[in-house]
């Protein structure tokens, strides 16, 4: 490697030189970033960024939940977060995008009305209107773009008996974390088990050394994903304990689809430390669960 650049050096510098022209690197090439202050509107005319790697054909842009910013880029099979350089591409007044649910349908169609800056992030967070239908869960993909909801729905309903045994397993584990640094309100009143947690089944791909199986996820101060073995036992497949000291509203499994069309859904999630929130997606991978996507998100700091 050393060798090569010793070689090039001389004949770049002799051509800057030749043409009497600073040599600069790609860094100093590219486009600079506009400030985006608190309460800024979304630009009036639509932004090109080419560092927002989402010219692929058939690239599917995806925002998250909350509050409604950039989220990754979907696109042959891959998952890659969007980053701040897709803040002001994507904040297009009239664009059109998908509401999905939690299983990965779609559940209507959304505009961007309009939205305003946040100077923490350097982003924008969209307002979206509803066209049709119902918003889902929150999470949006583009009408441009090749991704389209699944043909087989990861969907899956585990009976009463399986419920509380995954209920002792969540019990256990949460009854192991140390307590928050805040006190709990003591109105506040947590929506039933059964309505937080997100069950999803993924069927076995043994040419991919990936566990299939049914599996279940719930928030709250730790993101907890366990699998339903075939003896009926529920075992930890995955665990987040990262905000659990803090405040907030902890961890929010939002859906369960297939994301990148490798037919093996992907677990999304909401997370919220108070000062900072932001939207991710985890892969079933060869060792295991990872998270491959994270949103811009939000901060008030």
């Amino acid at each position: 490697m050393s060798s090569v650049r010793s070689q090039r050096l001389p004949r770049l510098l002799a051509a800057c030189v030749g043409l009497w022209l600073p040599c600069l690197d790609s860094h100093a090439a590219a486009p600079t970033r506009p400030t985006i202050e608190t309460g800024d509107a979304i630009p009036r005319v639509p932004v090109s960024d080419r560092r927002c790697a989402d010219r692929t054909p058939g690239a599917t842009r995806w925002l998250d939940s909350n509050p409604h910013v950039p989220f990754f880029i979907g696109a042959d099979g891959d998952i890659e977060s969007a980053g701040q350089v897709c803040c002001a591409p994507w904040a297009v007044r009239d664009s059109r995008w998908r509401a999905i649910g939690r299983y990965g349908e779609v559940t209507g169609v959304a505009r961007i009305a309009g939205g305003q800056g946040n100077d923490v992030t350097q982003c924008y967070a969209l307002d979206l209107k509803m066209v049709s239908g119902a918003p889902g869960v929150g999470l949006f993909a583009s009408e441009k773009g090749n991704w389209k909801s699944p043909a087989q729905s990861a969907r899956w309903q585990p009976s009463l008996v399986e419920i509380s045994g995954f209920q002792r397993l969540v019990t256990t584990i949460e009854a192991l974390l140390y307590k928050p640094n805040w006190e709990p309100d003591p109105d506040a009143k947590p929506a039933p088990f059964g309505d937080r947690m997100v069950p999803f089944a993924i069927k076995p791909d043994p040419s991919r050394g990936e566990r299939g199986g049914r599996f279940a996820a719930i928030g709250g101060r730790a993101l907890i994903l366990a699998r339903l073995d075939e003896d009926g036992a529920w075992r930890l497949s995955y665990l987040d304990t990262s905000i659990a000291m803090g405040g907030g509203d902890g961890m929010s499994p939002l859906a369960a689809f297939d994301v990148d069309g490798d037919g093996i859904p992907e677990l999304i999630y909401h997370w919220n430390a108070v000062d900072t929130w932001a939207d991710a997606v985890l892969r079933l991978d060869y060792h295991g669960w990872v998270v491959v996507a994270e949103s811009i998100g939000g901060s008030s700091t």
